[in-house]
């Protein structure tokens, strides 16, 4: 059989002497075609994983007739076929058949199936780096990670609550620590459910009492409420100290313009210059008018841990007073002060304001005890501005009021002849400042907010003074000294402070006190008539007290009186490191 077919035979048969040839007798045969089978058909990988236009490749073993082996996909949505190459279309099952025609010989081979699972794939997910934030921090949406699914939907979830939720896709930042956020995409038909992370670092804010802006803001404002008290008290003092003696009164005018550095000598004008002490003003009988006080522009220098600061008056003092008898006297007094404070840099400001009113009083027993006292309130205005490095170099503003409460009382002896006069005193003196809460605007989320804030300061002070008269051909010479220790009895002021924005759980505290808790001072001069109209008068005082550099007061005034000894011309060169101890000037004698 050389293929199936009709294969036609014949059969003859010779003759020989005997007999004839026979008859050629013919016969058909019919061979049929053999069957064949298709083998070994398979796909390469046997389980591919979907991809996007991906192929895996099939294969099978074809019969004898040697017709080749045609795949074809019953699955169109899944996969197609071209050749013996499969494109995936989706993730499923592809089912594939491979078939093999015949020919005369073999007949066509019997349709083969294979069905190839397609898996699904995991998507490839790119997304954030690492994120850093800081607590306070306002809330953040989290972007979609680049897929190679187009499909599935995003959610999105915090490791660690304590440092940030996620809501949908906005995270709120909690507080300080570490967490995982994750982006999980959901499965889709051809993906498989798949997630990426990040990591979040969010670091705390830092703890602002260790911030030297904020401490030199604050201690501003405390040194700034004791110094407005302490220079009306000093101003008022001193007038009392003036109307100890006598039975009369006169009107005294010892404000003085004073212009100058923190390290050179300053120029000052008294207002005697302009006002006569007697006679600019006609007053009922037992009445008087005064003024005392600085005005300054120029530079002090800071104490230990303070910043200096540029100003224009601790308080400038007007008051009236009414000796009743030679034994009473009362009065009253306005003042006024103004400052401007640079702290921790020149950026860092604070401008304030006082105004008060007092009531003061002097009782003599005799020639030698005196009783005298002062009374007053006032009311503060801070308005501040505050650099804040950390705040990558923003202004913080503020404003800040308050109400103030002050007094003293002395007690004294006096003593001496005609030439020579000493005083010894006993004093105790207060101040109360309450100072409105308050809130920076400028920082974002550096932003701080103040409790009220009270501040107390009082102590007691002993002290000595003296002065003696000597007559020289020219005029009189006036030699004094002075000498006190003041003890703080309390110095203190507590500030909470916190963060507007997410404050944390408890406040941070501060304390604060203003100069020292002891403090010594000692100082001298003299008082010489050079002529009839001009005097010269020199002054040297020192103060040592805890916990600040030693301040020095170097005075030099030449006074000339054109008409009358009430009106003097004067020009003063002082060291303004001691300019807050000016009020006390009075305090020498002079």
């Amino acid at each position: 059989m050389l293929s199936g077919g009709t294969c036609g035979l014949t059969a003859d048969q010779a003759g020989d002497a005997n007999y004839n040839a026979a008859p050629q007798v013919s016969l058909n045969v019919t061979i049929t075609a053999a069957s064949q089978a298709i083998t070994g058909f398979a796909a390469n990988p046997a389980a591919p994983t979907y991809a996007p236009n991906g192929t895996f490749s099939v294969s099978a073993n074809g019969g004898a007739s040697g017709n080749p082996v045609v795949f074809a996909s019953t699955t169109p949505a899944v996969c197609s076929v071209a050749g013996s190459a499969v494109t995936m279309l989706a993730a499923g099952n592809c089912t594939l058949t491979a078939n093999q025609a015949g020919n005369a010989s073999y007949t066509a081979a019997p349709q083969v199936t294979l069905t190839v699972v397609i898996g699904a794939a995991t998507p490839t997910l790119s997304w954030i780096g690492n994120l850093v934030k800081t607590v306070g921090e306002p809330t953040f949406d989290l972007p979609n990670p680049t897929s190679s699914n187009p499909a599935g939907a995003f959610s999105f979830t915090s490791s660690n609550p304590a440092v940030a939720t996620v809501s949908g896709r906005t995270v709120t930042i909690v507080g300080p620590g570490t967490a995982t956020l994750t982006a999980t995409q959901a499965a889709t038909a051809n993906y498989v459910q798949a997630s990426v992370s990040t990591g979040l670092s969010v670091t705390a804010r830092p703890d602002p009492t260790r911030d030297p802006s904020v401490v030199g803001g604050l201690q501003a404002q405390v040194d700034a409420s004791v110094r407005f008290a302490s220079a009306q008290q000093s101003n008022i003092r001193d007038r009392l100290r003036q109307q100890r003696h006598g039975s009369g009164n006169s009107s005294s005018h010892n404000l003085a313009l004073s212009v100058g550095g923190g390290t050179s000598g300053a120029l000052s004008l008294a207002a005697n210059q302009v006002l006569s002490s007697d006679n600019a003003i006609a007053l009922p009988r037992g009445w008087a008018l005064w003024s005392a006080g600085t005005i300054t522009a120029g530079d002090r220098d800071g104490h230990a841990g303070s910043e200096g600061f540029g100003f224009r008056s601790d308080g400038v003092t007007v008051g009236a007073d009414w000796r009743i008898d030679e034994r009473f006297l009362l009065g009253v007094a306005g003042g006024f002060g103004w400052n401007d404070t640079n702290f921790d840099g020149p950026a860092s400001r604070l401008d304030a304001e006082q105004r008060s009113v007092s009531l003061y009083g002097l009782w003599r027993h005799g020639d030698h005890l005196f009783v005298d006292g002062t009374l007053g309130w006032g009311r503060l205005d801070f308005d501040i501005k505050r650099y804040s490095a950390t705040a990558g170099g923003a202004i913080a503003k503020a404003q800040r009021d308050g109400d103030q409460f002050y007094g003293a009382l002395t007690v004294g002896f006096e003593g001496g002849g005609d030439r020579s006069r000493y005083t010894g005193y006993g004093r105790y003196d207060f101040s109360r400042t309450q100072l409105d809460a308050y809130r920076e605007h400028g920082l974002g989320i550096y932003d701080l907010s103040y409790s009220s804030q009270d501040v107390d300061n009082d102590g007691v002070a002993v002290g000595v003074e003296g002065r003696y008269l000597v007559d020289t051909s020219s005029g009189v010479m006036r030699p004094y000294w002075m000498l006190e220790y003041r003890k703080a009895l309390e110095n203190s002021s507590d500030v909470d402070l916190n963060y507007v924005v997410m404050p944390v759980a408890n406040d941070y505290r501060l304390g604060l006190r203003s100069y020292g808790e002891h403090s010594l001072v000692y100082g001298g001069g003299i008082d010489v008539d050079v002529s009839q109209r001009w005097k010269l008068s020199f002054l040297l005082r020192r103060e040592h007290s805890a916990d600040q550099e030693a301040a020095t007061s170097l005075g030099l005034l030449l006074s000339f009186t054109p008409s009358a000894p009430s009106a003097p011309t004067a020009v003063q060169l002082t060291d303004p490191q001691s300019v807050a101890l000016e009020g006390d000037n009075a305090a020498t004698g002079k």
